[in-house]
């Protein structure tokens, strides 16, 4: 038997069920009325199976991109009695889903005391947010509250770090401001 190529590459996201066809392997004999059949070696990690007759290659398991984003295994063609056999290598990347949402890290946080004569860019406070899903980054940002007018503090949405904003305090008419920090990952979520 001789393979199509000598390897196969595909790209599935990491949400494909069980039963997803992945990729059809294809190999010809020239003998006459050998009948070919497809394996994989041990190297498809329990994730894949193929069909002996037809070389389709599909999922028989979920995945997880952030534990495994890729699989790298052979598959063989035997063509019967006596067995001549080829092999290719396949090649299966796995996309990943945003399924993660930011988490706060120390949350809730320590209320810091700042001076009534602090100006504009005094640090207050740093929040801290992670995201398990591979490659998103962290922006944060300052929910509008109704206690709080806006521009009394910034976030740096890169970093998380509050500063206070161009107001000046008056620790008579207001000495309590309670925040309201949310985070989002890069897709939005």
């Amino acid at each position: 038997p001789v393979f199509s190529s000598n390897f196969f590459a595909a790209v599935i996201d990491e949400t494909a069920g069980s039963g997803t066809v992945v990729i059809t392997a294809t190999a010809t004999d020239t003998d006459a009325g050998d009948t070919l059949t497809y394996s994989l070696s041990a190297g498809a990690f329990g994730k894949f199976v193929v069909a002996a007759s037809t070389g389709v290659i599909s999922t028989i398991t979920t995945f997880d991109s952030e534990v495994k984003n890729q699989y790298t295994f052979q598959v063989m063609a035997n063509d019967g009695d006596p067995s001549y056999s080829a092999s290719a290598n396949v090649f299966i990347y796995i996309n990943n889903f945003n399924e993660h949402t930011p988490t706060f890290i120390g949350a809730p946080y320590t209320p810091p005391l700042i001076a009534e004569t602090s100006t504009k860019g005094t640090a207050v406070i740093s929040v801290l947010a992670t995201d398990l899903d591979l490659g998103d980054q962290v922006q944060y940002y300052l929910n509008p509250t109704a206690t709080v007018p806006l521009g009394t503090f910034v976030i740096d949405a890169t970093t998380g770090a509050i500063t206070t904003g161009d107001v000046k305090f008056d620790y008579d008419l207001q000495n309590v401001y309670l925040l309201s920090v949310g985070a989002k990952d890069t897709p939005g979520k």
